[in-house]
């Protein structure tokens, strides 16, 4: 149990409680990649309903373990791959890089897939943007 409010029941037109929002976001962030890539712990379930906000400083803290997966040495050098393939904007090249490493999706619709892949592992700005972080 952790004594606090989610990100997604902030008072978001608050400029100090989005600004500490988006820094423990930023912090969640850090976090679910410090723990896929060196302890190979995968939290796949990262929405706002999900990161509390703790104390009057708003620390971040993350909840609903429930998607959560280990992952194998193999399942993790594809992600790195998947990774750097996503800068190409490839569809074919992450395709084959996904083939036959057991990641599964909740769809068949390929530009799902491409959205979620993105959403999950790339922080390069979209065209027209100087940062990937929303706002």
């Amino acid at each position: 149990f952790l004594p606090g409010v989610t990100m997604g029941a902030l008072d978001k037109k608050d400029p100090a409680v989005r600004a500490k929002a988006v820094d423990a976001t930023i912090a969640i962030a850090k976090a679910i990649g410090v723990t896929m890539f060196r302890e190979r712990f995968f939290h796949s379930d990262p929405h706002p309903g999900n990161i509390m906000l703790l104390g009057e400083e708003l620390k971040p803290g993350l909840i609903d373990f429930g998607q959560c997966t280990t992952l194998t040495k193999k399942q993790l050098r594809t992600i790195c791959h998947v990774v750097l393939l996503l800068r190409t904007r490839s569809q074919t090249l992450i395709d084959q890089a996904l083939r036959g490493s057991g990641f599964a999706f909740n769809t068949e619709d390929p530009e799902l897939k491409m959205a979620l892949l993105y959403y999950f592992f790339d922080s390069y700005p979209p065209a027209g943007r100087t940062s990937s972080v929303p706002g």
